[in-house]
């Protein structure tokens, strides 16, 4: 039980007060320091500095804060917020990208949509209403399970089983989101968005050779405008590689000649959050360098969890896994984006 905690905003670089005892749910509330991988020793230092911090999951938003005991430095909060940025733990993961469902299907039925004309019209009153001419498949998605286990070794040694609850469910919800973009449909996978029906790619949706003419950022948005002038749907995310990423991170303003001036985005002491022309981009190595998806996953992308991601153990035996599908609405409201 937290009786008084303060949120630190990484929008507003605030120190939010929240009401007594408003974070008491064990079920949302973590320890942050069980939480992800640590490769980073700095990183495990700052995060081990703050015994009292936890991660909040906003049920609502699937938005990640960083939640702490007040009392606790606002910098101390600030470096470990950043930390949590830089190691992809705000807008983390790609399912939290698409809309979210339950069920209790073991196969979910759903209608698909191939193409959409604009059939409304201005007709005299009293006349009668022209028919929607949908262009609807009526289709299906099994339930896959993404699981892993790990065999505790005897003697169990210390801090092996907190390890292990940790990092496995990290392992699952990656290749959860490995299958959400590249899952082929066939046997046990998913069929993920890079395969759907429709997916948009090639011409406008490709950067240009000339990378100083066409930097990543600007062909980005073509590709956003393009894709939403042809679905008619708004993009509200997108997925991109690490070191994609990082290029245009290391966009300048040019004065003075190229690779030169101030960076656009953030600055050497903080990573800025990922958000690129106002939309959430999931960046993460499960997606292939040079590759970005994008499109309207919030209207037209649907994980149905059967079990959500869930760690057990029997017989000395951590097993962590789930039950889920993918249904997709409308593949051609999402596009591939190939970059140099």
């Amino acid at each position: 039980m937290i009786s008084t905690t303060q949120r630190y905003d990484p929008t507003t670089q605030q120190l939010v007060n929240i009401a007594t005892g408003v974070r008491s749910d064990p079920t949302v509330l973590t320890r942050i320091s069980s939480v992800g991988p640590l490769h980073n020793a700095a990183l495990a230092a700052t995060l081990g500095s703050l015994p009292s911090t936890y991660r909040y999951l906003d049920p609502a938003t699937g938005t990640e804060y960083l939640e702490y005991v007040a009392g606790q430095s606002a910098q101390q909060v600030a470096n470990a917020q950043n930390a949590l940025v830089a190691r992809g733990a705000i807008f983390g993961r790609v399912y939290q990208l698409c809309r979210d469902a339950t069920t209790t299907l073991d196969t979910v039925p759903y209608t698909r949509e191939t193409a959409f004309t604009y059939d409304a019209a201005a007709v005299a009153l009293g006349a009668a209403a022209p028919h929607a001419a949908f262009a609807l498949v009526d289709d299906t998605a099994p339930v896959k399970r993404v699981a892993v286990d790990y065999p505790l070794p005897t003697p169990v040694p210390a801090g092996r089983r907190d390890y292990a609850n940790a990092m496995l469910p990290w392992m699952v919800e990656y290749a959860v989101d490995s299958q959400i973009i590249n899952g082929t449909g066939a046997g046990d996978n998913l069929l993920g968005l890079l395969h759907a029906a429709g997916l948009q790619a090639g011409g406008v949706f490709n950067q240009g050779a000339d990378t100083l003419a066409d930097p990543i950022p600007q062909a980005m948005l073509r590709a956003i405008k393009a894709l939403e002038n042809a679905s008619g749907y708004a993009v509200t995310g997108m997925v991109m590689n690490p070191l994609d990423w990082a290029n245009v991170l290391a966009e300048r303003t040019g004065d003075g000649g190229a690779s030169q001036g101030n960076y656009l985005l953030g600055s050497l002491q903080f990573e800025a959050p990922p958000v690129l022309w106002s939309r959430d981009v999931v960046v993460t190595p499960a997606i292939a360098a040079k590759t970005v998806l994008l499109g309207a996953f919030k209207s037209d992308a649907t994980c149905h969890w059967k079990k959500r991601v869930t760690t057990s153990e029997a017989g000395a035996v951590i097993t962590c896994d789930c039950e889920l599908t993918l249904t997709i609405e409308r593949g051609y409201a999402f596009a591939k984006v190939v970059l140099q």
